[in-house]
């Protein structure tokens, strides 16, 4: 690493604290007169978040075109319409208020407002992508502690046409404001608590073993890491928690900073093909695939991966790296026990036997997300990946 060449910079402003929403009217102001809110479609359990940012807003004397048509994995047909609007419109800024849909569905829709297109012309597994002319500013309000899109440059689209979830990667869709307040998460259910923090987790797992990695990507990763192993629990049992929920969000703010430099590895690209073909929560399919991904790693990658272990204090120093990694994933795979999440897939009967669907995932995650499957530390050649997804399919749907 030290021989290697790097660069490192981040162009999002953070503004992180329990009740930061307050300075939601002010710094809009900068931004311009117009504001589109972006949020989901349905919005149970989020009326009060969205009435407050909307308020807020108007405090600051902003006028406010609401955009509520989001679903979950947000289709590209969405992003499409929303980009309309906006510039029907003629908003000056956009605000994704919600989890990782609505963040990735705001940067989307900011970016066609300016650039036009569809989100298929900018993906990133379009061999023929573009890149954006500009995009609207945006401020992302996560009200889950999840996928770090508040610190990223990535807006996921799913595209029904093609079977497949793709990111959109932009500089251009880097938020121009992240304003994370812990206070947004109290009602976000045990469940769903869980599956986000699990993927934050995951990113900051993959973002340090990233063959894309740097030091400071890395050092990021395990602050995200440290904060999100310690105070998870607490606050998927003790949802109200606030200092739970705060370590939680700061974990998974920092996972998106690590992930903005040092990217994922295949088991986001093998969540994403979960996600596109099985419907599963996205933060579901990363903690589902990461030991997986791991137990295929250690063959080559045990002592990057005690290195890990060592660094975020769940291994001696000097234990020989083989049984150093081996006990990591031990404790992973007690880590997820403990938050009720399953280490299998599950396919209905009469929808294939094991081996198609192996087959068809890996498919659509390498289409989907080459990058962070080449990205892997361990080469994962597809005969790998079928074999990861043969494994992790239950005994049910293999008949």
């Amino acid at each position: 690493m030290s021989h290697t060449l790097w660069r490192f910079r981040h162009p999002s402003q953070l503004i992180f604290g329990v009740d930061a929403l307050g300075q939601l009217g002010g710094e809009a102001a900068r931004l311009g007169r117009r504001a589109m809110v972006v949020t989901y479609r349905e919005r149970a359990g989020l009326e009060d978040v969205i009435g407050r940012v909307t308020a807020e807003l108007r405090r600051g004397k902003l006028e406010v075109v609401e955009f509520a048509e989001i679903e979950p994995d947000p289709l590209e047909s969405t992003g499409r319409r929303g980009a309309e609007v906006a510039r029907a419109e003629r908003v000056e800024f956009v605000v994704g208020v919600g989890g990782g849909s609505a963040m990735d569905a705001a940067k989307g829709i900011a970016g066609l407002a300016v650039s036009g297109g569809t989100p298929w012309e900018y993906s990133r597994c379009n061999p023929d992508r573009r890149s954006f002319a500009g995009a609207l500013p945006i401020i992302a309000i996560p009200t889950t502690a999840g996928t770090g899109s508040e610190m990223t440059s990535t807006a996921v689209f799913s595209h029904p046409g093609r079977d497949l979830k793709a990111a959109v990667v932009d500089p251009a869709l880097f938020p121009a404001i992240a304003l994370v307040d812990p206070r947004l998460m109290i009602g976000a259910p045990p469940r769903l608590t869980a599956y986000c923090g699990m993927d934050a987790l995951g990113q900051c797992l993959e973002a340090y073993i990233s063959r894309s990695t740097n030091p400071i990507s890395q050092s990021v990763a395990v602050a995200g890491f440290q904060r999100l192993w310690a105070c998870l629990p607490a606050a998927v049992e003790h949802g109200a928690d606030l200092e739970a929920r705060a370590d939680v969000a700061l974990g998974a703010t920092l996972s998106g900073i690590a992930i903005s430099h040092g990217g994922t590895c295949a088991a986001h690209g093998m969540s994403h093909a979960v996600g596109a073909l099985l419907h599963l929560h996205h933060g579901l399919g990363v903690a589902v695939c990461t030991l997986p991904m791991l137990r295929h790693c250690v063959e080559t990658q045990a002592e990057l991966i005690a290195a890990f272990a060592t660094a975020v204090g769940l291994c001696a120093p000097g234990q020989a790296p083989r049984a150093a990694a081996e006990a990591f994933i031990a404790q992973v795979a007690a880590f997820l026990e403990r938050l009720g999440i399953p280490q299998t897939l599950e396919v209905a009967p009469g929808r294939g036997d094991a081996a198609a669907w192996a087959e068809r995932l890996t498919e659509n995650a390498f289409t989907s997300t080459p990058a962070a499957v080449a990205n892997t530390p361990r080469e994962m050649t597809r005969e790998a990946m079928q074999r990861l997804f043969r494994e992790m399919l239950t005994e049910e749907s293999r008949h």
